[in-house]
């Protein structure tokens, strides 16, 4: 070896090590010595490597085409040419030089690691598999190969290798914290919250300022119960990335989720402002559970719709209804097992017509071996998991099925796969049940509601058509049954004195709230307020709210979660049920109607803020809700301190809950099942969507 060469190798080595440690400005100037002093093909690939770390994609570009035209046989560049290519997204130039490297005398593993990454966009997992075995065969080094290697792994569903391939990219290249936080991500597919938290922390332990290991910590630690740990590392990531998407509001739902009130009117002000500024500050599910107006949350949807259901590829061709044969309803979601929307919904698919109807389970959420999971899976014709697909898989399974009618149980919540909608699976799509407001997205056709929760005022604010059904827009399962009733003493409850009661989200008190539930204890000798118990910092928090408003905290209780049947058991022991604003008690009002237990509401403009009062509507009670905080408080006091009106309440809702129509499963589905018959129609014919109203 020349001593000219001798150099340009030492040069080469510091590079890489440089590279490891991520000091790519130096790195470059090393390679680019050792360029300058021979025609090693490493200082070129060394040279394009940290190039691209910079971001100088174009720069890279130039490097190789430069070095392939003196020499287009140089070993190892027309890999680094393909992946350059692959950046750029010229596809078929990058699939051409990678088969060409492939082809080499002895390989590029670059080039091959191309071809994975591309058979992988072709969801061709076992292809892309193989590809990614040729390229560590060939550089055992090379950690992307073996990072591709877990995602055809993952695709194929074989989760322990897939921890194994992601233990051999950390090995390799041990100073990566992408590989921990890919780790990470993984592990939130897969449910695993607690693994994914230490994936993140690694990753943190690497680089404290990695924006994405922030991130998914922050949302990982919020998911395992750890919401004031959460609040701390949204913090940290705010701190480095002041305009991370919706993270300001998902710091903010952290805050609510803890009763954390000291910057509420701040944050919910500045958040809200931003929204209408048309910026990413919050997600639509948690911006509504501070926001009053939908006009603001539709706006707020329309700009995360944009954002998380844009696709790669186009759209599936678009197709009419097919002709005759039962209609295909495939219901999306990831809550089929021990859910709110499940225990909602659960008779009615049980309850399809099935000579008319073929029903579509098609779950993309955790499974688990409860009661209500092994219900839905026998109450559908068809129950498919899907978890381990993409988007783009599941929208084309859809498709393939020919199915008439999709319906998104999700919306805009946790865990919803809003690009399965966006590449139009089906042709007519409806948004039902899980998600109380508007989606904002051009891909979505029909919301289900009525005319409480959405009145003929504010339908502007909704990009959807409606479908209108009389009585509530919601379901409910008439066959569910509640477990043996405790004794107040049994369920931590005094012998004597009001009940008050709220059985909702933590997230959704707010400090105007809780002011009004604090006078209305003071004005109700003996009565306690009984709320469940969502977190330790929470009922803290709501525990040392209480002494400013002068009401001794022992009059606050907190229920602990217990199965649906207890739960249900227990709720009969309140006495009223005081809801929230502006998000309103949902499923929880159901319980509580369901129990016998009046509400009293206060409803907005919102959907979200009209669900009980469209309750109510449906069990003949709608005087109980009301349009201001001062008529919430006196109705509350009254019937809190006049206990024979209270009673006189409750007979009447036991007797109105067996006439309403809000626990008759079976009659609700006919009417459902009407709506989906008319807008297939409707689309056979080649009509856009337009509004539907069912009769009484």
């Amino acid at each position: 070896m020349t001593e000219t060469s001798f150099a340009a190798q030492s040069l080469i080595q510091q590079g890489r090590e440089l590279l490891k440690f991520r000091r790519h400005a130096e790195a470059l100037a090393c390679f680019e010595q050792a360029r300058s002093e021979s025609t090693l093909p490493a200082a070129i690939l060394g040279a394009c490597q940290a190039l691209l770390r910079l971001g100088r994609v174009d720069a890279a570009v130039d490097a190789l085409d430069s070095a392939l035209l003196n020499d287009p046989n140089l070993p190892g560049l027309n890999g680094m040419r393909a992946y350059v290519l692959f950046l750029k997204g010229r596809r078929e130039e990058a699939w051409t030089v990678a088969e060409r490297g492939c082809l080499e005398r002895t390989g590029d593993p670059v080039a091959f690691f191309v071809r994975g990454t591309m058979l992988l966009e072709r969801a061709d997992a076992a292809a892309a598999l193989a590809a990614f075995d040729a390229a560590i065969v060939r550089d055992p080094s090379l950690s992307a190969a073996h990072q591709g290697r877990a995602s055809a792994l993952a695709a194929l569903g074989r989760s322990i290798d897939v921890l194994d391939a992601f233990a051999a990219a950390a090995e390799v290249d041990p100073c990566n914290s992408t590989i921990p936080v890919r780790l990470g991500h993984f592990l939130i597919q897969q449910s695993r919250f607690d693994l994914a938290v230490r994936a993140f922390e690694a990753a943190l332990g690497i680089d404290p300022n990695d924006p994405n290991a922030l991130r998914g910590h922050a949302q990982c630690l919020a998911a395992v119960g750890r919401a004031a740990a959460a609040v701390e590392a949204y913090t940290r990531l705010l701190a480095v990335e002041p305009n991370d998407p919706y993270m300001r509001g998902e710091r903010f739902h952290l805050t609510l989720q803890c009763c954390d009130w000291r910057d509420f009117d701040e944050s919910r002000q500045d958040i809200e402002a931003r929204v209408r500024r048309g910026e990413r500050a919050d997600n639509p599910g948690s911006f509504m559970t501070y926001n009053a107006s939908a006009a603001d949350q539709l706006r707020c949807a329309q700009v995360f719709a944009a954002d998380v259901g844009a696709i790669d590829a186009p759209p599936l061709v678009p197709r009419q209804s097919r002709a005759g044969g039962r209609l295909r309803i495939a219901y999306l979601s990831a809550d089929f097992h021990e859910h709110a929307t499940a225990h909602l919904a659960a008779g009615l698919f049980e309850a399809h017509d099935r000579t008319r109807f073929e029903t579509f389970a098609v779950s993309f959420g955790p499974p688990d071996d409860g009661e209500i999971r092994r219900r839905l899976v026998s109450a559908f014709e068809h129950f498919e998991d899907v978890r381990h697909l993409t988007d783009r898989q599941i929208a084309t399974w859809i498709y393939e099925r020919d199915i008439d009618v999709a319906v998104d149980l999700k919306g805009h919540t946790l865990g919803a796969r809003p690009g399965i909608f966006a590449h139009r699976p089906a042709p007519v799509q409806v948004s039902f049940l899980g998600y109380p407001g508007t989606l904002g997205a051009s891909w979505m056709d029909y919301l289900v509601a009525d005319r409480t929760v959405i009145p003929e005022s504010e339908r502007r604010h909704y990009s959807e058509q409606m479908i209108y059904l009389p009585g509530s827009y919601q379901v409910n399962d008439a066959a569910r049954r509640a477990g043996a009733r405790p004794s107040r003493r049994a369920a931590g409850l005094p012998e004597e004195g009001t009940v008050f009661c709220c059985f909702n989200n933590a997230y959704k008190i707010t400090p105007s709230v809780f002011e009004d539930w604090m006078q209305i204890l003071n004005e109700v000798p003996a009565s306690v307020l009984w709320l469940l118990e969502s977190n330790a910092s929470a009922s803290n928090n709501l525990r040392e709210a209480t002494h400013r408003h002068g009401v001794d905290a022992e009059r606050l209780i907190f229920a602990p979660w217990l199965p649906s049947a207890d739960h249900l058991a227990r709720c009969a022991l309140a006495d009223v049920v005081l809801d929230t604003f502006p998000c309103n008690a949902h499923t929880t009002a159901s319980d509580a109607l369901w129990s016998g237990v009046p509400i009293i509401t206060r409803s907005g403009s919102s959907f979200s803020s009209r669900v009980a009062t469209s309750l109510l509507r449906a069990v003949g009670l709608e005087r109980l809700g009301v349009h201001s905080r001062e008529d919430y408080v006196r109705m509350a006091i009254r019937l809190g301190c006049v206990p024979s009106e209270l009673s006189a309440l409750k007979r009447e809702l036991a007797v109105m809950r067996q006439r309403s129509s809000l626990f008759d499963t079976v009659g609700y589905c006919r009417r459902l099942e009407m709506a989906f018959e008319l807008i297939v129609l409707r689309s056979r014919r080649g009509e856009a969507p337009s509004l539907v109203e069912l009769p009484p």
